[in-house]
């Protein structure tokens, strides 16, 4: 049985999809929880999935992804409706944001500390407005925030094709969203056993052991012959 450390068997075996994958992967599974009717989840995946394109589309000088990454990429990608009397804001999406992820609540802290950050309650209309009577607080439409969610995101994809040197930071920064994320399937001991002779396989073409030139997916990348080729 050909040699590999624990660490090289765990990729072979857990991550033999292409970067990308992992991106179209959860905008499906977001889809899906809006076509079943699942709205506070399909609200909460929503958020996680602005937040992966944020970290994957900061500029070059956004080191670190955070807030100001988050607001930057809405302020740059997601449009409305100019006809909405409610247009969106980056400090309202983030505190909304905050507010799912943290308490699965329409308030966050970032609402207490400043008074001026609309309040989001979402529904399942067609139009973003003010609630009637205040201007702190809005109903946001669910269909048209997972539109306008997919529009931005759509112009992500443009630009990256379009600016070699995005596209160069993009492809760095994948594979973080791609390494460790994700479910697996069954990884009991008899599962991890059923898998081995397809494991021991790929090391052995990957070593050269044996005199194939199938491409193997590790980590994202292919490799052949050991070779990285993207």
């Amino acid at each position: 049985m050909p040699e590999a450390s624990p660490i090289a068997r765990q990729l072979l075996r857990d991550e033999r999809k292409l970067h990308h994958r992992r991106i179209t992967e959860l905008m499906a599974e977001t889809a899906n929880c809006f076509k079943a009717g699942f709205y506070d989840a399909a609200l909460t995946m929503q958020f996680i999935e602005l937040d992966t394109w944020a970290y994957l589309m900061r500029p070059k000088e956004m080191a670190k992804h955070g807030r100001t990454s988050y607001r930057h990429f809405v302020r740059k990608y997601l449009k409305g409706d100019p006809e909405q009397e409610y247009q969106y804001n980056a400090d309202d999406l983030y505190a909304a944001r905050c507010g799912v992820l943290h308490t699965s609540g329409a308030l966050s802290d970032l609402h207490a500390n400043d008074s001026s950050i609309v309040i989001w309650r979402f529904h399942l209309g067609k139009a973003n407005t003010y609630i009637p009577g205040t201007k702190g607080m809005a109903y946001i439409s669910l269909p048209r925030f997972r539109k306008d969610v997919s529009a931005a995101t759509s112009k992500c994809l443009k630009d990256v094709m379009a600016d070699p040197e995005l596209n160069a930071l993009f492809g760095q920064r994948l594979p973080r969203v791609y390494f460790q994320s994700g479910v697996l399937p069954s990884r009991d001991a008899d599962a991890i056993a059923a898998l081995d002779p397809e494991i021991d396989a790929a090391i052995a073409i990957l070593e050269g052991e044996v005199d194939s030139d199938e491409p193997i997916i590790v980590a994202g990348h292919t490799m052949i012959w050991g070779v990285c080729h993207g």
